[in-house]
């Protein structure tokens, strides 16, 4: 999932690189007045500093991601320990609550993958990954 969305970025911004580059050759030759494209020069930095920030805070996110793997018998004790919470409320309640911190439950047989965010007063990790 990481590395291929950090893949995609760095096509993209590589591609709005080689439209730049593209521009300012028509300018310095001639081809092209600066005030006939002003607009699209500043949107395409404009694009290229949103792709830069996606990029970095992706690799900011797998950097400071925790993988854990747990056997059954614990992912039966959270079971247990959040049974009874979970019991209360409408299923709606119940659901927004495990949202809240479930970011994506990934089925790759025999293997689940749960990516979930749950603040650590010690580590100050956020983000977490457990492999079933």
């Amino acid at each position: 999932m990481g590395r291929h969305a950090i893949e995609t970025y760095t096509r993209q911004i590589t591609d709005k690189n080689r439209r730049l580059s593209t521009i300012y050759e028509a300018i310095e030759s001639g081809k092209l007045e600066i005030d006939n494209i002003n607009h699209r020069l500043k949107q395409l930095k404009d694009d290229m500093d949103e792709l830069e920030k996606g990029k970095r805070a992706l690799e900011y996110k797998m950097h400071n991601t925790e993988v854990q793997h747990i056997d059954f018998n614990t992912v039966k004790r959270y079971v247990k320990k959040l049974r009874p919470l979970l019991s209360k409320g409408t299923i709606a309640e119940r659901r927004n609550f495990i949202s809240s911190f479930v970011e994506r439950i990934i089925i790759k047989y025999p293997e689940i993958e749960i990516q979930f965010t749950i603040p650590n007063q010690v580590t100050k990790k956020k983000a977490s990954m457990v492999v079933l």
